[in-house]
């Protein structure tokens, strides 16, 4: 009788358990950073743009995605009076940029598009007189040259390449102008002749870009940053200039590999997969956190030997995803390993984004972090005191 009040003890806290984890679910400090471990084996993660991870940056925290998507210059609308300062195809611009000309590659997207984001291009100027200048990459709110930007007060980000007068001979720039002032960082005497790599990245209270000299982004030449309070965009542009009346010093630069992924913009379907071995510790509870917007969805299956995919109750088919922070009991499945596929539809324009994801097993609902959880240990003491009176009271 002893024995069998043991094990109705163990029985009853195992039965609560989807309760202290729902409890616990976003509290958890320590939450982010398992998080974080399931996607850091990118064999375990394909196709999936709508990922967001975390990284700590130099300057700032920024939410990341494992994926970005090249630009097709075909999709974009050219402003090139003469049509011969602009040359591009698909993923390549060259741009003959005059300074007594108005040219430009531009996109509008959905409004409010571009907030936070993560960019990449890569940048070859083949010549430059003085007093050229050069924009690869711009975001605002209005199409025109960036002297029309200043003219007009519109808001813009701006990566120029400019030409001055020694002692600062070549100066490459980020240029920032919002409501709240103008924003400038520059470095001189930028390499010519040769390919140069960038990253930039954008979050809610700074702007950040990183310049290589190599492909593999190991060798880095400058970094900017700038803190301000960022704008939202919806026109990219693919290349720019800064018109005056009677200059015509020139530059000539090619831009290629542009890419882009803002926190709130998507287009396409998208889909996440991923594998936990849990070390002989089943799975008990899928915790997670996904945003949702209207007239999209997004669908999780799961599987114990990645070929037969049910619900969470172990049915064939799938469980339909709520936005938010939310939880699957997987008791029916109870397995040590487990696979996940999260699918998520587009509405043409915006797509479901998941966060935060992670299994929860018998050892972790208690044990986090290498300590207890102290909002964990009470309710554990609690359903403690349940689980004792109701195993005293049995017979």
């Amino acid at each position: 009788m002893k024995m069998n009040k043991i094990v109705l003890f163990f029985v009853i806290i195992m039965l609560f358990t989807p309760l202290v984890n729902a409890a616990n679910f976003g509290e958890d400090e320590d939450y982010l950073g398992q998080v974080i471990d399931d996607y850091e084996n990118d064999d375990n993660v394909d196709g999936a743009v709508n990922i967001i991870n975390n990284s700590t940056l130099d300057c700032m925290e920024l939410n990341l995605t494992s994926g970005l998507l090249t630009e097709n210059y075909t999709t974009y609308t050219e402003h090139d009076v003469g049509a011969d300062r602009i040359i591009f195809d698909d993923y390549w611009v060259e741009h003959d940029s005059y300074r007594n000309e108005i040219t430009y590659l531009y996109k509008e997207f959905t409004s409010k598009t571009f907030f936070e984001f993560e960019t990449e291009f890569d940048v070859y100027i083949s010549y430059e007189e003085q007093y050229a200048v050069g924009i690869p990459f711009m975001l605002s709110n209005f199409t025109g040259d960036e002297r029309q930007h200043i003219d007009n007060s519109w808001g813009m980000l701006a990566f120029r390449f400019y030409r001055s007068t020694p002692p600062q001979d070549r100066r490459v720039m980020i240029i920032i102008r919002n409501s709240t002032g103008g924003f400038v960082d520059a470095e001189i005497n930028y390499p010519i002749g040769q390919w140069l790599y960038i990253t930039a990245r954008q979050n809610s209270t700074h702007y950040a870009a990183w310049v290589y000299t190599d492909e593999a982004k190991t060798t880095l030449w400058t970094y900017f940053e700038i803190r301000h309070d960022p704008e939202y965009y919806d026109i990219m542009y693919g290349c720019n200039g800064y018109r005056t009346a009677a200059a015509a010093n020139h530059i000539i630069y090619n831009v290629t590999k542009l890419r882009i992924f803002s926190g709130e913009f998507y287009e396409e379907d998208g889909y996440y997969y991923a594998d936990d071995i849990l070390d002989g510790d089943p799975a008990l509870t899928y915790l997670y956190n996904i945003s949702i917007p209207e007239n999209t969805n997004a669908t999780i299956e799961f599987s114990t030997d990645n070929e037969t995919w049910v619900d969470h109750n172990n049915v064939a088919g799938y469980d339909l995803l709520i936005a938010g922070y939310e939880s699957l009991d997987l008791r029916d499945i109870y397995n040590e390993t487990v696979y996940r596929r999260v699918n998520m539809s587009s509405n043409g324009v915006y797509t479901p984004r998941l966060y935060q994801d992670r299994f929860v097993t018998v050892t972790s609902i208690i044990i986090s972090g290498g300590g207890i959880n102290s909002s964990t240990l009470i309710i554990v003491i609690f359903l403690s005191i349940i689980a004792i009176s109701l195993v005293y009271g049995v017979k």
